[in-house]
């Protein structure tokens, strides 16, 4: 669990764990140099219960960082992650445990979560149903018992094309069924860490899902994800280092759709820029847009990033005193031709 000032939900988080039935667990608290109470509080929990173990380092600015410092700390078989504002249900890790016993093929497995709002109340959907999983991904998952799936071997094109399905704190993993330091988090990344180490997972081995929600994760204005032009490059960057591990497994359409989807994405990028006034900025993602996949709106949005901002504002104003003109002939025409 990593922890940066977190004090007004942490102790819930930890006592999720801590209240986990039927299994043998160690909670490691990575407090990431946290200048609240956080610390203090974690240090008050682990004296009363000697399963929590804290850790302290001064502030990274990146989760992977206070992540793998757990994961290096861990004395255990199987790994889990929790983020400070979120909560697991109290048999979440034994059914986890459960799946990953009787399938020993596995490397991990994951289940679904239920989206909360900041004091905790529900909100509709679930993590997963609101990507439409179990529809999209249905080729990609074989249905086995109890809600259990098990991932194709070809769940990677999912991952690719549509999204990573796992979440940070879904997921269980088997470690010792894995290359020694195969489970390290990409430091490179601020956000999207966890996307790449799924799918590095999933390469490794296979995957298990169970169809159920057994934890709750908090939505909330605080986010890193809320920060959008950070988030999308750091997408676009897990983007490429995806192509780069599965193109040559994807067929010429697989192909040619994720070379769209980095072409969207960019140009989604440019226009956050342009958006920003950084015209150059914004010329550079429009330019690495058209690279991957031509289209003529990226071709217009990339054409504006020429024209200075006082002309588009007067074109726009011109183009919009005329346009009364152009619908009364328009509508006259229609009714000619009507009668």
């Amino acid at each position: 669990m990593p922890a940066f000032n977190g004090e007004r939900y942490v102790e819930s988080a930890v006592q999720s764990v801590l209240k986990q039935r039927d299994v043998d667990l160690e909670l490691i608290a990575v407090n990431d140099g946290s200048t609240d109470h956080t610390l203090a509080i974690l240090q008050d929990l682990a004296q009363a219960d000697a399963r929590l173990r804290v850790i302290t380092r001064p502030n990274s600015g990146r989760p992977a960082f206070p992540k793998n410092d757990g994961i290096a700390a861990a004395r255990g078989d199987y790994v889990c992650f929790l983020d400070q504002d979120d909560l697991y249900d109290a048999d979440r890790s034994r059914q986890l445990l459960n799946g990953l016993q009787q399938h020993p093929q596995w490397v991990a497995a994951f289940h679904d979560l239920r989206l909360i709002d900041r004091e905790g109340d529900c909100l509709p959907d679930t993590y997963l149903s609101s990507f439409n999983f179990m529809e999209r991904a249905a080729a990609y998952l074989t249905r086995l018992n109890d809600d259990w799936f098990e991932c194709s071997d070809t769940f990677f094109v999912y991952q690719c094309l549509q999204t990573s399905a796992v979440h940070t704190q879904s997921v269980m993993i088997a470690v010792k069924r894995l290359p020694e330091s195969a489970v390290v988090y990409d430091t490179q990344f601020t956000h999207c860490d966890d996307g790449d180490l799924w799918m590095r997972l999933h390469l490794l081995g296979k995957l298990g899902y169970l169809n159920r929600v057994l934890s709750s994760y908090r939505q909330h204005e605080d986010s890193l994800t809320r920060n959008h032009e950070s988030f999308l490059m750091d997408k676009l960057k897990m983007w490429k280092k995806n192509l780069q591990r599965v193109g040559r497994r994807l067929s010429p359409d697989q192909l040619a759709e994720l070379h769209a989807k980095l072409s969207a994405g960019f140009s989604d990028l440019g226009y956050i820029r342009l958006q920003a006034g950084r015209r150059p900025d914004a010329r550079a993602a429009y330019r690495e847009s058209l690279a991957w996949s031509p289209g003529p709106q990226t071709m217009v949005n990339y054409a504006k990033t020429f024209i200075p901002l006082k002309v588009q504002r007067h074109l726009k104003r011109t183009l919009l005193n005329h346009q009364p003109v152009a619908l009364g002939l328009s509508q006259v025409k229609g009714r000619d031709a009507r009668h």
